[in-house]
């Protein structure tokens, strides 16, 4: 690719990063079948991820070339939309989720720039992701009691780090896909 075939005019970014944005699917999950015992008594079904579809864009596509590729970098955010749940249930019958939650989160990533056949904009997802930020992440479990719950708020406040690190893990592991699913 040459200089020429660099350049951007006339590809309408926008369009193409509103279409893309709409595509993200609403839920991700790696359910397991059944629940699994692996902590005292108390079973998990897996992860699930709901509200990517409410990221939006966050500032300007920033479009730039690479070795004569076509590329845009976009921030996302997530205004409190996403919440990564963890089904659970107790040998003694008790069942809720575990649930954890930004009120805020930004991430920055790569798209590169492609055209279909018919002269439209689509992107490959050519990550990576990054974290700008994440703010008053909370964990909350339901279904086991007001005391739980309350040691939860308790414990999202004492432990921010550790809550962070569980959200970029799971946040971003699921963004990826999400994104990868929206640009195939």
């Amino acid at each position: 690719m040459n200089s020429i075939d660099c350049d951007f005019t006339g590809i309408d970014v926008d369009a193409a990063i509103s279409r893309m944005l709409a595509r993200i699917p609403a839920y991700e999950d790696r359910m397991s079948e059944s629940y699994k015992s692996t902590f005292a008594g108390i079973g998990f079904l897996g992860v699930n991820m709901t509200g990517m579809n409410k990221l939006t864009r966050y500032g300007p596509a920033i479009p730039y070339c690479i070795n004569g590729s076509r590329m845009v970098q976009i921030d996302l955010v997530n205004d409190g939309d996403v919440t990564i749940s963890v089904p659970w249930k107790s040998c003694w019958g008790s069942s809720g989720t575990i649930d954890l939650k930004a009120d805020f989160s930004r991430f920055t990533t790569q798209l590169r720039v492609k055209e279909n056949g018919l002269s439209e904009v689509i992107f490959s997802h050519e990550g990576p992701m990054y974290p700008v930020s994440a703010e008053e992440i909370t964990l909350r479990v339901s279904g086991a009691g007001m005391d739980t719950m309350i040691a939860t708020h308790y414990l999202s406040l004492v432990f921010p780090g550790v809550l962070r690190e569980l959200w970029n893990d799971q946040f971003f592991y699921y963004a990826n896909i999400s994104i990868d699913k929206a640009t195939a």
